[in-house]
């Protein structure tokens, strides 16, 4: 038994301006690669595109997507259902995905999960008035069991339901009176949408549905501002929540077009962060403040680097070397600007302030880990408490935060003192609601 994918867009009828959704942009690549990534993601090695228009386009994209089903078919809507017919085993079954759609892949996990069903077709659908009327908008009109709503975009449909229906493929008017009237049997099951869970476990938080339909290229913003939305779930320190995060939203909305990989963001940020390290190392003044204004610039560039991978579907946990080479950077910062003063003020506790940030920030980074490791959750996930606390404890945006007004009134001990004595405390804090979590063995409700 085999899922085989079905993509019917822009077909001859059409007029040049309503066709092709799919090549439409959204998060820096095409709907259409988004879809080839996604079903390469749940297993589907079979796509059919049944399309008049643009042919080459299509080709294109099935070709320089790198993470695509190994076989992907592109029929003209004359030959489609005889193609699909002869493709299609006894036992197979065919996902049907609407024309311009974003779909979460929760809503296809649950379409999927009727893969085994040989005697029912599975339809998605959403009821009116469940999302804001900007989104659904340009829904396609659809009635399940006498329930007017929305057609879900994902429909799953066993090959001996549809035996001599498939000329239903041929047009995307057929296909969603064929899905209407799948809809009306009884026996079909209708997934309604609004019902999925949005606790997610990977992020131990409700992580809201991305569903949409796109028509126009205008709606190419309004669909990356949608998909950016989990991406800002995460609890975040201060910095982060207030001044990085819009900023970052609005730097992923307008480069996410440019070519982007994570070795790439990786590269560019060692890049940076050694010339961040140089500019401290360099002497107290003017230098010493560039170094951390360009800090924080970088540390809002490092913010970026994730919500690009997440739009472009680049989900790869970064090796742990990588990891270990950009904590090491972010350390010498502290590290050099501790050096650079101490040698100017001939003052070596300057240096011993600065080592005693770094030393721990790196226990406070491995406590966490431990914990991460011993419970699979991160400690700001844990409870309330540890959000608000994640907000305002040290981390490395809120200690650059906190040493740039001594930098500039040139207060130098002052800062460190304060930077060195921000970290110490932030340590035992963690420290006692990391014991007190390991402790009750479960989340903390307090």
């Amino acid at each position: 038994m085999t899922v085989k994918a079905v993509i019917i867009t822009g077909q001859a009828s059409e007029t040049d301006s309503t066709q092709a959704r799919n090549l439409l942009m959204a998060g820096g690549m095409t709907l259409f690669a988004r879809q080839l990534k996604t079903l390469k993601a749940i297993g589907i090695e079979e796509v059919h595109v049944i399309t008049d228009w643009y042919i080459p386009d299509f080709e294109a994209a099935a070709t320089t997507c790198t993470e695509a089903p190994k076989a992907i078919f592109i029929h003209h809507t004359r030959e489609a259902a005889k193609n699909l017919q002869d493709a299609c085993g006894t036992h197979d079954h065919l996902l049907v995905l609407e024309e311009g759609m974003i779909v979460d892949q929760r809503i296809l996990h649950a379409v999927m999960a009727g893969q085994h069903d040989t005697h029912r077709a599975h339809l998605a659908f959403l009821p009116r008035n469940r999302l804001p009327d900007h989104i659904t908008a340009f829904a396609t009109p659809f009635t399940a069991h006498n329930n007017p709503g929305f057609f879900g975009g994902i429909a799953l449909i066993p090959a001996t339901i549809l035996q001599n229906s498939f000329s239903g493929f041929a047009d995307a008017t057929l296909m969603q009176q064929m899905l209407q009237n799948l809809a009306q049997q009884p026996e079909n099951h209708i997934i309604d949408i609004s019902q999925i869970p949005l606790y997610v476990n990977e992020e131990h938080a409700d992580i809201p549905l991305t569903w949409m339909p796109l028509t126009r290229r205008e709606d190419r913003d309004k669909a990356t501002r949608l998909l950016l939305v989990p991406t800002d779930i995460m609890p975040r320190s201060w910095p982060e929540k207030l001044i990085y995060t819009p900023i970052e939203n609005w730097l992923s909305l307008k480069f996410c077009h440019l070519p982007s990989t994570p070795s790439l963001t990786f590269w560019l940020r060692i890049i940076f962060s050694l010339l961040i390290v140089i500019m401290l190392a360099a002497g107290p003044g003017v230098m010493t403040l560039a170094g951390i204004f360009i800090a924080i610039i970088v540390s809002l560039g490092i913010g970026v680097g994730p919500k690009l991978a997440a739009l472009k579907r680049q989900y790869h946990a970064p090796p742990l070397w990588q990891v270990w080479i950009a904590r090491m950077c972010e350390y010498g910062w502290f590290l050099a600007l501790g050096s650079t003063l101490a040698l100017a003020e001939k003052q070596p506790l300057l240096f011993a302030l600065a080592l005693i940030v770094v030393l721990f920030q790196a226990a406070d980074d491995q406590q966490r880990l431990m914990f991460r490791v011993l419970s699979h959750r991160p400690l700001r996930r844990v409870s309330k408490t540890d959000q608000r606390l994640h907000s305002v404890l040290a981390e490395r945006d809120t200690l650059l935060w906190a040493i740039l007004p001594f930098l500039i009134v040139e207060e130098w001990q002052i800062g460190l003192i304060v930077t060195a004595t921000y970290s110490v405390i932030s340590f035992f804090i963690r420290q006692t609601r990391l014991k007190r979590a390991l402790q009750n063995k479960s989340p903390l409700n307090t």
